[in-house]
């Protein structure tokens, strides 16, 4: 994940810039399972218009099915706002389809915590591009 030298803006009184950049960093591994540790069975994530998965269980499978239509990607931070409990991180999201092309997607998502876990998670991005031409 690239940081770009863009400061957050905000109080960040419970999640801070580090914790939503690690968080980013885990999401390009593309191994769920570091994803899924920042939630538990009460979480929710939320990827464009597909329906919202809960709990890690739900939310692994959701991403490795995600993961399957690409080969690689890396979010790049243009932004990021910072909430008491919450943050909403702006990126360019650079994908390698199947196909080896190279695709740079602008996205938003909204991260809120309670208790050191991720609540609820939305990422907003239109995915089309994507499912294209694999």
């Amino acid at each position: 994940m690239q940081k770009n030298n863009v400061k957050p803006n905000g109080s960040g009184q419970n999640i801070s810039a580090d914790f939503v950049w690690k968080y980013f960093e885990n999401v390009d591994t593309m191994i769920p399972e570091k994803v899924t540790q920042y939630y538990n069975k009460e979480s929710t994530f939320k990827f464009g218009n597909a329906p919202a998965a809960k709990g890690p269980e739900e939310i692994r499978e959701a991403l490795n099915s995600f993961y399957q239509l690409i080969n690689g990607m890396e979010h790049v931070n243009t932004g990021l706002w910072l909430g008491d409990d919450n943050a909403v991180f702006e990126a360019q999201v650079h994908f390698e389809k199947k196909s080896g092309e190279k695709v740079i997607i602008p996205a938003i998502s909204i991260m809120r915590l309670e208790n050191d876990n991720v609540k609820d998670f939305r990422m907003v991005m239109d995915a089309s591009p994507l499912m294209n031409n694999n």
